[in-house]
């Protein structure tokens, strides 16, 4: 007769590699979400920054205000244009790029 003992040790080493495996994915996946979300909300803010510095203080100042919000959050921005109507910002952080527009309603 055949001997399989050890059989139900390996069968639970391949269930704790499998689930490992597992949290590491989702982990992976949920971190990748959550600093896509960080950088469109420091877009955010900074459309929203400058929408807001132009409507108290002036236009010219805006997007170095914008600037400073972003620099503030450790990212980069890479443009901030006044169009007619609103601001648009686009931010850069972690390989990750991002796109806001703000503006008086």
């Amino acid at each position: 007769m055949k001997d399989d003992r050890g059989g139900g040790t390996v069968l639970a080493i391949a269930v704790v590699v499998a689930a490992a495996l597992a949290v590491g994915v989702v982990g992976y996946f949920l971190a990748t979400v959550r600093a896509s979300r960080e950088v469109v909300a420091i877009a955010e803010d900074a459309a929203l920054a400058a929408s807001q510095y132009s409507l108290d203080l002036d236009a010219r100042g805006a997007c170095r205000h914008a600037q400073g919000v972003v620099e503030s959050n450790g990212a980069r921005l890479v443009s901030c244009v006044r169009t007619v109507s609103d601001y648009r910002v686009v931010v850069e952080s972690g390989g990750r790029t991002a796109h806001a527009i703000a503006g008086p309603k």
